[in-house]
């Protein structure tokens, strides 16, 4: 297996174009080049609300993803957020469809206090989404 892009805060991408150019950066925190087309995750710092049918999703959090998957031609969302006790155990805690498509919108969890096991725990969650495995990730850096 060859080794799947990953590209962290890529550049290069605008919600709109103006008269004199781009407009509006879209600078989601990784994109991952999986054989089905490029999956965009997001973090988020932010409490959910386990008990509500939205998890506690900001409004805007979906927009800027929707944005994103516009910009990105994504074939997958993730919005990652730090695992709590309060939680299902950490990994993907909701799946929707993005309106008018069939784009999988994913919200999963990792556990921050366990940073050694994060990586893993991201695998697991990109995996278990469309039940293959995908190769090792490679990382690369966009420059600002």
């Amino acid at each position: 297996m060859r080794p799947v892009p990953v590209r962290l805060q890529p550049a290069g991408h605008h919600a709109l174009t103006g008269a004199n150019g781009p407009l509006f950066a879209l600078r989601p925190d990784a994109t991952i080049e999986a054989p089905e087309g490029p999956v965009v995750l997001d973090t988020k710092w932010k409490s959910l609300s386990p008990g509500a049918e939205t998890l506690g999703v900001a409004p805007s959090d979906v927009y800027q993803m929707l944005a994103y998957a516009r910009a990105f031609r994504a074939s997958r969302l993730i919005l990652l957020y730090p695992w709590t006790r309060e939680l299902p155990p950490e990994g993907r805690a909701r799946e929707w469809t993005a309106a008018g498509s069939d784009l999988p919108f994913e919200v999963a969890t990792i556990d921050v206090r366990r940073p050694a096991a994060a990586a893993d725990a991201l695998r697991r969650i990109i995996d278990t989404a469309r039940g293959t495995a995908l190769p090792a990730p490679t990382s690369n850096r966009t420059a600002a």
